[in-house]
């Protein structure tokens, strides 16, 4: 995490210039992108989604900079961005929504085979009944995933000015155990839902090429769309663990 790298250089100006820089560059790169559907701006409805999506990558580098630059501030910009990036999944998913309202039949889609489950849950549970309830089960899980990203960002920065919450702290009396608990519970479910909404409709999703927007959000950023979200939070995880076992400082 930002915080974690100025414990090792707290005073690294030569981190800050170069993080300035890619925020400008990434800035000239991301008003292209925008201009660009802002001048073919053909299909309102779901470009305004592409735009709310495109901001998570100027949001990253922002907070990265001001993180390097102003450790003191991290707290409160970390606290924005993390309330962002659950705001751009569920963006990312009533794109997705829009798209096959727009370009598909989805009341014909509800006709369809059962989906099922993700191995090994295939073993442990019936495939689920294509319709809109299923449709309503993947949507409610991002939603779960954004209330619960935006609960627990809030109570780390409430947490952080009582002492309650001491990031990296794995220990019963600090909240930041229960927090990634919660996290790490929420995320995953949200990617199992996105997955399974995947997987019933890929087809209809296939000329947007659904699929590297998929792995985009389940390991990294994309720039075509977004995912930080996951890989981010799992790297923050990794190295909080690798500082607390002593082996990075």
């Amino acid at each position: 995490s930002n915080r974690h790298c100025m414990g090792v250089h707290p005073n690294h100006h030569s981190g800050g210039s170069a993080a300035l820089l890619c925020v400008f560059a990434e800035h000239q790169n991301q008003r292209m992108a925008h201009f660009g559907h802002l001048v073919c701006w053909h299909q309102p409805t779901l470009q305004r989604y592409v735009i709310r999506i495109l901001w998570m990558v100027p949001v990253y580098a922002i907070d990265s900079w001001i993180s390097l630059r102003f450790d003191s501030l991290a707290i409160y910009v970390d606290t924005l961005r993390e309330c962002y990036e659950s705001y751009t999944l569920y963006n990312f998913l009533s794109y997705l929504l829009e798209y096959l309202r727009l370009h598909s039949d989805l009341q014909s889609s509800f006709t369809g085979d059962a989906v099922p489950h993700l191995w090994p849950f295939n073993h442990c549970f019936s495939p689920l009944k294509m319709g809109r309830g299923f449709v309503s089960l993947c949507k409610d899980g991002v939603i779960v995933y954004v209330i619960t990203q935006v609960f627990c960002t809030v109570t780390a920065l409430f947490g952080s000015f009582t002492g309650a919450y001491r990031e990296g702290d794995y220990s019963s009396t600090s909240l930041y155990l229960y927090i990634v608990l919660a996290n790490s519970a929420a995320q995953t479910w949200a990617m199992y839902c996105l997955v399974l909404f995947y997987h019933a409709f890929a087809a209809r999703l296939q000329p947007i090429n659904p699929f590297p927007k998929f792995l985009a959000i389940k390991y990294f950023l994309s720039p075509n769309l977004q995912a930080v979200v996951f890989f981010s939070f799992w790297q923050s995880i990794a190295i909080s663990v690798l500082v607390h076992l002593g082996v990075i400082s």
